[in-house]
């Protein structure tokens, strides 16, 4: 009889390892599984935060092509900001044609960060000391080009630059007098909200004259990174970026049901499962053991793979897992009723178990493929919330499919073959 509830333990060891990883993370080597609280990004309904709103003031006349190509430069540069000041779980999406809606979960005090998001690109030709020659005022155009710079067949993307007059004299001062700096020191470096994106060496043969030109190159730092160079060409082309974001709008946003939703949602839902389990017992007894093995398993598994994944969480992302334990649960107990009548019929314990299953797969195979199809639409065509349920209704009906047949079956033929029904 020992033997026979190995596999039990087995899978309680596994539930064991789920639970601390779900709520401490795992260190395998040279991997990480993130816990639940740093891998899963909680949406505000859940946590609460602050919502940006930023508003673009595009000029009369612009043209579509120009209007898409601005909005594309400013949505870019939102996002590269968000992560600059350390805003990484922030969701930023445009609305209509003029606007950007940013929400930052976990964000009361954000300061004059709305200020800082919105204000133009800072955009500065410097030395290695840190010294301005060239703004953006100084630039009339710039667009991305694709090519070889040096006449190999080296193809890359870099920022063909116009100058202004103005520009083009302090860029031939700029060129002259950073040519006659030591050797590693000669390089003008381009650097857009403070990040650099090109780094050209200036040959000291030009330390008498300068780089004569009203159109230099700038070959970027990652040369093959087509959408850093259309957002580099974008950002300090005045041709493209005269629209100016303002904050229109700053709220804070209370999680849907108080301060504590989350703690809330964990603490009703471990409730919930212990009565299921409680009630599995009460009905089916010893053959109720090995389906809660399984809940219990199922449970913390899902949160790790969530976690693992980074999905989105929100209300509805957790709807999407308790639906999917709900239809767990309602494996369970079409398993269980049925082997406990086949059992009572006087049916050999293994038969019991293997006709059980014969009986349920059709329904819960059907209900499994219908929870899917609707999980693959949700991803296929929802977007923000609704993605996020569809993400976490798919992968939970796949495991809890998998958890009926790949581990709660093998579990019961082996209690039925030792006599523990």
């Amino acid at each position: 009889m020992k033997k026979a509830l190995i596999p039990t333990l087995i899978v309680l060891i596994l539930a064991g390892v789920a639970i601390f990883t779900a709520f401490r993370g795992l260190h395998l080597g040279s991997k990480t599984l993130p816990s639940a609280k740093s891998g899963i990004e909680f949406d505000l309904d859940i946590v609460g935060g602050t919502q940006l709103v930023f508003e673009a003031q595009i000029p009369e006349g612009t043209s579509e092509a120009d209007v898409k190509a601005g909005m594309q430069t400013l949505k870019t540069m939102l996002e590269r900001r968000l992560v600059k000041y350390g805003y990484t779980r922030a969701t930023l999406k445009q609305v209509g044609d003029d606007s950007f809606l940013v929400d930052l979960p976990r964000a009361d005090d954000i300061g004059d960060l709305a200020q800082k998001l919105a204000s133009p690109a800072e955009v500065n030709f410097i030395d290695y000391q840190g010294l301005v020659y060239l703004t953006r005022a100084d630039i009339s155009a710039a667009k991305e080009d694709y090519g070889s710079l040096d006449n190999t067949e080296t193809m890359r993307y870099y920022i063909s630059v116009d100058l202004t007059k103005e520009g083009y004299q302090k860029f031939i001062a700029a060129t002259k007098k950073i040519a006659s700096y030591p050797q590693g020191s000669n390089y003008l470096e381009v650097t857009v909200d403070g990040e650099s994106i090109s780094k050209p060496y200036i040959s000291s043969d030009y330390s008498e004259t300068g780089i004569n030109t009203y159109s230099p190159k700038l070959v970027l730092s990652d040369s093959t990174n087509k959408a850093l160079a259309e957002y580099i060409a974008g950002v300090i082309s005045s041709g493209r970026t005269t629209f100016a974001l303002t904050s229109a709008e700053q709220t804070a946003v209370s999680p849907a049901f108080g301060s504590d939703t989350l703690a809330d949602i964990v603490r009703g839902g471990v409730i919930g499962f212990v009565i299921v389990m409680l009630l599995l017992w009460g009905f089916y007894r010893r053959a109720a053991l090995f389906a809660d093995a399984v809940i219990v398993f199922f449970v913390p598994l899902q949160i790790v793979i969530a976690a693992a994944s980074g999905v989105r969480m929100s209300l509805p992302g957790m709807t999407g897992i308790f639906v999917s334990a709900f239809l767990l649960v309602f494996m369970d107990f079409e398993i269980l009723e049925r082997l406990t009548r086949a059992l009572s019929a006087g049916t050999p314990p293994e038969a019991a178990v293997k006709s059980s299953y014969k009986l349920v797969n059709p329904v819960t195979t059907d209900v499994g493929i219908i929870l899917l199809i609707v999980a693959i639409a949700l991803l296929w065509k929802g977007s923000g919330q609704v993605r996020g349920f569809g993400q976490t209704m798919l992968t939970g009906t796949i495991l809890a499919m998998l958890c009926e047949t790949a581990v709660l079956r093998p579990l019961l033929t082996g209690a039925a073959k030792n006599d523990l029904l």
